[in-house]
């Protein structure tokens, strides 16, 4: 929400606002003006609306910023430890290998050490970058009764095809037991110059949860559901819009995952592609 200059302060970081009508909530502020007053504030609560229909139950006002419901997120020794309330997780701060430890309900679906986390292979590579010492940062990057975000930052490397910058944030909401995971993956620093062909990235956590499991995956035909067994369900990209090259030289086709269909040979085709956009690609040499 956008402020005039002098109306609002803030206290810790935190605009002096509050939300009528909500049990929970918090604020953050994202800009201030010159005499140090709340510009843009971030404004966090849950409600419930029904869905397709609007609210107008819910009043921002001035307040102390946040609830006063205990923040979702701690720091515990070598690791960061979140709790929804359904949903207890830990992250460690080092060897960061996504959701360390995952409790639902009070049953542990996520055990301890379980888990490899980020898995990233270069083309040119047949084992899996590691993380570089000291490149790791792993902190709490917002923390409230509402909402917390866990920040993790570092940089992948092999010792043949260079390296790349990753962040991950992770965010965890009062009461829910979903957690929404956002990672990116950065080719393009001062440090690794030259160009990164990538074979597979995977996120990887292993469930240790008995009984049958299903997923719902949403595809350009809809959503699909699918039986967790002894298979996994695999997101990847098969077929990019990137420029590319003509069929004879050896650079990004060459290098792709997927193979190429012997039944197209004078087209930019695999035998797994992904969702194809409208329209022609242009044509590259």
């Amino acid at each position: 929400l956008p402020f005039p200059q002098g109306l609002v302060v803030e206290h810790d970081g935190r605009p002096q606002l509050a939300v009528a009508g909500a049990k929970v909530f918090q604020t953050r502020t994202l800009a201030r003006w010159p005499d140090g007053s709340v510009r843009w504030a971030l404004v966090d609560f849950q409600a419930d609306v029904e869905a397709g229909r609007a609210s107008t139950s819910y009043h921002v006002i001035p307040g102390p910023g946040a609830s006063p419901d205990p923040p979702l997120a701690r720091v515990a020794q070598d690791r960061i430890a979140v709790d929804t309330g359904p949903l207890r997780a830990e992250v460690k701060r080092l060897a960061f290998n996504l959701f360390d430890r995952v409790t639902v309900s009070d049953r542990d679906i996520v055990t301890a050490g379980s888990s490899a986390g980020v898995r990233l292979v270069f083309g040119r590579d047949l084992v899996p970058a590691s993380i570089v010492p000291g490149s790791e940062a792993i902190a709490i990057e917002e923390n409230g009764p509402v909402r917390a975000v866990i920040k993790a930052t570092g940089t992948l490397r092999s010792p043949d095809a260079g390296s790349l910058g990753y962040t991950a944030r992770m965010h965890f909401y009062r009461g829910k037991s979903r957690v929404r995971v956002v990672f990116t993956l950065r080719n393009a620093s001062q440090a690794s110059v030259e160009h990164a062909f990538i074979k597979s990235l995977d996120l990887l956590t292993t469930l240790n949860a008995a009984g049958p499991l299903t997923a719902q995956v949403a595809t350009h035909k809809g959503p699909r559901t699918a039986e967790l067994g002894a298979s996994d369900v695999t997101f990847y990209q098969a077929f990019s819009a990137f420029p590319q090259v003509d069929q004879g030289s050896d650079l990004f086709l060459d290098r792709a995952p997927i193979p190429r269909d012997p039944a197209r040979p004078n087209q930019r085709a695999f035998l797994q592609e992904g969702r194809r956009l409208p329209g022609r690609l242009p044509a590259h040499r």
